[in-house]
């Protein structure tokens, strides 16, 4: 029994020692395997192009490289230098900055203000070739109107279509104060909108405030084609005196010929609008206005045979 255990015990160390054997064998075959299998996929995954997680950055830095501009050692110190000095002075330079803005600023105003000036200047002296005809063969003064929304807002009178007559409503009152009455619309900041292009006084002197090429003020819608004329007069009725009366013909009969107009392009501010009684003595006396317009007809029949 004794010699039984002892072959047994003996044959079960050998299978222990061959399994040990067997076991170590096949382990150092499998890391063998192992190892080989490992490097095969390091060397596939290296070259596989969907893994941009190691080919990426390769990449990246060569095309930095690439664009990557090298600074000698003079540019970096000065580019250094540029950079300090913006920061230690930029509240300086957005002060010079601005300044500069404001200078600009004001030059472009203070010229935009003397070129409007001068312009004011050339336009409040400016008269043309018919006005200055009027001052040689009527003897008509020229007290231009300043520019203003007032009185004289230089809108042009491309067409003269008619001529309206005015009165001054003003018993007493001279032309060159009705002249210095529609200069002061302005000058006062009055709302008062009103002005002619020419004012016959009691003596029979006529004035011209507005330039016959420019709109006057006094005719309302009428005031883009016509030319007006207002009429001083001593009492309230609005009657005209002799002298006033014979200038007016005169005057009227002049601008129909250089306009080509006839009496019945000839009217009364009344028949502008309907309502304002003006000129008073024309309106409410129908018989002496007739008389008026034979006396503009009479003239221009005369100048016609002439």
């Amino acid at each position: 029994m004794a010699d039984n255990r002892t072959n047994n015990s003996n044959n079960s160390n050998s299978k222990t020692g061959s399994s040990k054997a067997g076991s170590g064998r096949y382990s150092a075959e499998a890391s063998k395997l192992l190892n080989k299998w490992g490097a095969a996929y390091d060397k596939n995954s290296n070259n596989d192009p969907n893994n941009k997680s190691k080919n990426s950055a390769p990449s990246a830095n060569k095309a930095a490289g690439k664009n990557k501009k090298v600074l000698t050692k003079e540019q970096f110190i000065r580019r250094k230098k540029i950079k300090r000095f913006l920061k230690r002075n930029k509240f300086r330079l957005l002060a010079y900055v601005t300044g500069l803005i404001l200078i600009c600023a004001i030059i472009v105003t203070v010229v935009s203000k003397v070129s409007s000036r001068t312009a004011s200047a050339s336009i409040i002296d400016k008269v043309n070739e018919y006005d200055v005809s009027l001052k040689t063969n009527l003897g008509v003064e020229s007290y231009l109107l300043s520019p203003s929304e007032n009185a004289r807002p230089l809108n042009p009178l491309k067409q003269v279509k008619r001529i309206v007559l005015h009165y001054t409503s003003q018993s007493g009152k001279s032309a060159i104060d009705i002249r210095n009455q529609y200069e002061d619309y302005a000058n006062t900041g009055s709302l008062t909108h009103d002005s002619c292009h020419f004012i016959i006084g009691l003596s029979g002197e006529i004035i011209q405030a507005i330039p016959t090429d420019e709109c006057a003020l006094a005719s309302g819608v009428a005031n883009i084609d016509s030319i007006s004329i207002t009429m001083c007069n001593e009492l309230p009725s609005g009657e005209p005196t002799d002298s006033t009366y014979s200038s007016l013909v005169r005057l009227v009969t002049e601008l129909c010929n250089h306009y080509n107009l006839g009496i019945q392009d000839v009217v009364r501010h009344y028949d502008i609008d309907g309502s304002s009684v003006c000129p008073r003595y024309f309106v409410i006396n129908d018989v002496p206005w007739q008389m008026f317009l034979q006396d503009i007809q009479n003239g221009l029949t005369s100048n016609e045979k002439n």
